[in-house]
């Protein structure tokens, strides 16, 4: 009997048929001509056959969410004075630096010439234009030296003692325990009222005095220092028999 597809949904169906056994559909033959059937492919002998594709699991179809990167502590690049010497576990409390004015005092009575004496060769006096130049250079020497005395000087307190470096190439460093220290003084004259910078005069035991020039907020810092010895006697353990 010869078959046919349907015309409705494609199966094999008899060119006789008046109905689709599948769909239902009425003549369901869509044309006469008999569909011969296909002959099986028999697979060549000198072709390789084709290795079956790998089932994909349900997990492996998701693709994996990349794990989130993970931020690396830099290490730190600071170098100061200060960080570098701290014991372990201690902590800085507050930090002090010397005044913009410091950059300013020497250097500024050397622009001051420098600019006179132009003024004075311009004026025709012999050699005061070559005098300008060795004052300028004179300022700018001095300058970069008030600069770093600037940059790299350091006022700090913490939890133990106070810690104080200042200058480049020649340093002066105190590190003073805070049960050491008896007064800390603020000496002002007008113009460091007036810009709020002075002279902070630390006085240990034993009649040591070290007076530190241009600081900046000198009134702050000795209450920082004054709070934090306060705040360290009423946490030392009382001796016994001591008065309370």
């Amino acid at each position: 009997m010869p078959l046919t597809p349907c015309r409705e949904c494609g199966r094999q169906v008899s060119t006789e048929a008046t109905s689709c056994p599948h769909c239902g559909v009425p003549s369901p033959a869509s044309s006469g001509r008999p569909v011969s059937p296909q002959p099986a492919m028999t697979p060549s002998p000198f072709q390789k056959p084709r290795p079956a594709p790998p089932l994909k699991s349900a997990a492996a179809a998701v693709p994996p969410k990349s794990a989130p990167a993970q931020r690396t502590a830099e290490p730190s690049t600071r170098t100061s004075y200060v960080d570098t010497n701290l014991s372990p576990g201690e902590r800085i409390l507050h930090r002090a630096k010397l005044h913009w004015i410091t950059l300013s005092h020497f250097p500024a009575l050397l622009l001051i010439l420098a600019i006179a004496a132009f003024a004075a060769g311009a004026a025709g006096l012999p050699g005061a234009t070559g005098a300008a130049f060795i004052f300028l250079l004179i300022f700018a020497l001095a300058e970069f030296a008030a600069y770093m005395r600037y940059a790299t000087s350091e006022f700090a307190i913490t939890d133990r003692r106070v810690i104080i470096k200042v200058g480049w190439i020649g340093r002066r460093s105190l590190e003073l325990l805070l049960s050491k220290i008896e007064s800390i003084a603020v000496e002002q004259d007008l113009e460091g009222r007036l810009f709020d910078f002075g002279t902070i005069v630390v006085m240990g035991t034993g009649g040591t005095r070290e007076p530190f020039q241009g600081i900046r907020s000198p009134i702050e810092f000795r209450n920082s220092v004054q709070t934090q010895i306060a705040a360290l006697r009423t946490t030392e353990p009382r001796v016994a028999g001591s008065l309370p």
